[in-house]
């Protein structure tokens, strides 16, 4: 699959969470812990194979550890519908995900860079004319914080989501806005919001998708 396919999925599916734009934070003011969070998120997907992967239709609730405690953290992501169900034990927090692109050395224009410098510049103008999410949890509006990943390296695995060979390397700085949220037992609701200008296709052009997420904590 084409980056430009992967992310008109992407953005098709919508992802999670946001506020107005007046009320987010700068990339470079968010907490290092929500950047090794969106890092691991990224990571994993590029782990994934192709049957398993949420961009492919695989099980969109994913779960990364919390870097600062150990614990585990839904993240939901990438959803093969517009209303995904996870289900998780009490004690897992929930990573919110308002909207979340990446760029890389394997892939076309207009997601592809070379270099640290250029997959930040580059993924900072794919999504520069969205606005902030806008996100609710249990219908209260979340404070989202905008996010750059560090520069991922890895090598990927067989049947991968780019369909290169096994041991390919890649690297690749992702950016977006997310939040951390404590989840008390029963029955959840997130709702998204994405609008603006998606630099992700070309010519870019305009979105608008919404996603409801359920998420149920048992005891």
């Amino acid at each position: 699959m084409s980056r430009h396919s992967l992310l008109r999925l992407l953005a098709a599916a919508a992802l999670v969470l946001a506020l107005p734009l007046s009320t987010a934070s700068t990339a470079a003011a968010a907490p290092p812990y929500l950047e090794g969070l969106l890092t691991g998120l990224w990571t994993k997907v590029f782990q994934l194979p192709v049957e398993e992967n949420p961009f492919t239709g695989g099980d969109s609730c994913l779960i990364l550890t919390d870097p600062r405690t150990g614990n585990p953290v839904l993240a939901p992501f990438a959803p093969s519908s517009p209303t995904p169900t996870c289900t998780v034990p009490f004690g897992t927090k929930l990573l919110v995900t308002g909207w979340s692109s990446e760029c890389s050395n394997l892939e076309d224009e207009p997601f592809h860079g070379d270099g640290e410098a250029d997959l930040r510049d580059c993924v900072r103008g794919v999504d520069a004319d969205l606005n902030v999410p806008a996100v609710t949890f249990d219908g209260r509006p979340v404070h989202m914080q905008e996010v750059e990943t560090g520069l991922m390296a890895l090598n990927l695995p067989d049947g991968n989501i780019f369909g290169v060979p096994a041991g390919t390397p890649i690297e690749s700085v992702g950016h977006g806005w997310v939040a951390m949220v404590p989840l008390t037992p029963g029955q959840h609701t997130v709702t998204i919001h994405v609008t603006g200008t998606y630099g992700g296709s070309i010519p870019p052009g305009p979105i608008d998708a919404a996603t409801t997420t359920t998420i149920n904590v048992t005891r």
